[in-house]
């Protein structure tokens, strides 16, 4: 099936800005680990900037160090695709919203959003 899709950035609300909630990744340590220097070291190495410059050139997410976000925008320009509707919120330093119904909207969200998905 040829679908032909896109990225948009998200609307504006009310007050003329946007808003977005982001997903980030917490680099842990299992309190039980057998081994914590170990496990520190290579938490030490994944939130670097050379581990975060070669995730960025991956092109599959985008790194929490500017620089390998920079390089995960250069490799996703290199497949002709424009994520500036991701970037814009860094760019534009957008807010988090902030929400009052937390427990509601994360109920009411991930069905929402498989419907889409699925068409």
């Amino acid at each position: 099936m040829n679908v032909n899709v896109g990225l948009a950035p998200i609307p504006t609300g009310p007050d003329g800005s946007r808003a977005s909630i982001f997903n980030g990744l917490a680099d842990s340590i299992w309190s039980g680990s057998k081994n914590k220097n170990a496990a520190a070291k290579w938490v030490e190495y994944l939130t670097s900037p050379a581990c975060q410059d070669v995730v960025g050139q991956q092109g599959v997410v985008f790194p929490a160090i500017a620089s390998g976000t920079r390089n995960a925008q250069a490799t996703f320009a290199g497949r002709d695709i424009d994520v500036k509707s991701f970037t814009q919120h860094v760019e534009d330093k957008s807010p988090v919203p902030d929400f009052g119904q937390r427990c509601e909207i994360a109920t009411i969200m991930p069905p929402a959003v498989d419907a889409v998905l699925e068409g």
